[in-house]
């Protein structure tokens, strides 16, 4: 009984190791295939005098903010101060301002290949 043992477990650690070995091969090649992305998020909090709007004036507030950041004046700016070389439509098509549970926050997003 222990010789039987004995193939068995050389066995199983060469199976564990070649499964290993392809499934590493396998997310390395899926890798390579997925194009690049890149994600950058921020929040925003807006305040008034130190402390984070509240009240009946809050969603007005926040959606003159929203559509402050949705701007072309805003997306022309940021081109500038980064040196981006697109145009103010296709930042603002990778740009995504939504407002979080918080009334006071809004979260930015963009995305880039």
């Amino acid at each position: 009984m222990s010789g039987a043992r004995d193939v068995r477990w050389p066995l199983f650690v060469l199976i564990v190791v070649v499964g290993l070995v392809a499934g590493l091969g396998a997310a390395y090649a899926q890798s390579r295939r997925e194009p690049t992305l890149y994600r950058a998020e921020t929040s925003l909090v807006i305040e008034r005098g130190g402390q984070p709007v509240a009240g009946a004036s809050t969603s007005r507030l926040v959606r003159t903010f929203r559509q402050l950041i949705k701007s072309h004046v805003v997306a022309a700016d940021v081109i500038q101060s980064l040196g981006l070389t697109e145009s103010t439509s296709t930042l603002l098509h990778r740009l995504s301002v939504a407002k979080s549970s918080n009334s006071a926050v809004l979260d930015v997003r963009a995305e880039s290949g």
